[in-house]
């Protein structure tokens, strides 16, 4: 286990878990193995997963900020990660992110670096953190990885939209 500080003087635990261990987590758990990340990763989801660092935060611990510098895409292991947007000046809660759920969608397909959201775990949350480069394959995302994706961050708009819209009448 790991402890550091954030920028903003928050504190971040972290434990890494045996890289191995994931894929054969993944396959032996029906949600995750039937998650729409697992289908969409195809054949390449086990590389993706070996590559990719196994990471777990206690209740309540900031995992970034919106506006953090980051290009990783995290699919949810076990726990839930609650998601906020800033909107004209306002913070609104997305839907949280569950296992099997990915977060930072966005930052993965515009390749920008800067977060679209905050992440906090609610509860005990595991996940794996996978850098841009290790999904693409030949400089670009599979196809069905892209689609899904890009599904993704269109819900989580939607939701930032609609929950926006109903805060501020």
């Amino acid at each position: 286990m790991s402890s550091e500080t954030r920028d903003d003087y928050t504190p971040v635990l972290t434990s890494e878990v045996k890289r191995g261990d994931v894929f054969a987590q993944v396959k032996a758990d029906p949600v995750l193995g039937a998650s729409e990340f697992a289908r969409a990763m195809g054949a390449s989801l086990e590389l993706a997963l070996k590559r990719g660092i196994a990471r777990r935060y206690p209740d309540k611990v900031v995992m970034f900020q919106a506006g953090d510098t980051g290009s990783s895409l995290f699919f949810v292991l076990a726990g839930e990660v609650r998601l906020f947007a800033r909107k004209d000046g306002g913070v609104v809660e997305l839907p949280p992110a569950r296992q099997g759920d990915v977060v930072g969608e966005a930052e993965v397909l515009d390749g920008t670096g800067l977060r679209a959201v905050a992440a906090v775990a609610h509860g005990s949350v595991e996940m794996t953190e996978l850098a841009r480069e290790g999904l693409m394959q030949g400089g670009r995302f599979p196809p069905a990885l892209s689609v899904y994706l890009e599904s993704v961050r269109a819900k989580r708009r939607a939701a930032l939209e609609e929950l926006h819209a109903t805060i501020t009448r």
